[in-house]
């Protein structure tokens, strides 16, 4: 697949790759957000709520947190 660069920060290629041209494919896979929490230290368990219908992260002080604040505390990029 070529690209030609016209102007700065413009870049121009064909919309599909000819024939014979491999295609591009961007993957990029991570760890379950359970795993990152582990990974950075978290003390808590991922638990199910049934009264609210949903997983929680148990602190061992009893405190319960959503997964995205307990990964805002632990400074996790959740996307």
């Amino acid at each position: 697949m070529t690209t030609a660069v016209t102007r700065p920060h413009t870049v121009t290629s064909p919309a599909y790759p000819t024939k014979g041209e491999p295609a591009m494919h961007l993957a990029y896979e991570r760890k379950p957000l359970s795993e990152r929490l582990k990974d950075a230290g978290c003390p808590g368990e991922l638990v199910y709520n049934p009264t609210e219908g949903r997983q929680l992260v148990r602190m061992p002080d009893g405190e319960e947190l959503t997964p995205g604040k307990a990964a805002d505390r632990y400074r996790i990029p959740v996307l």
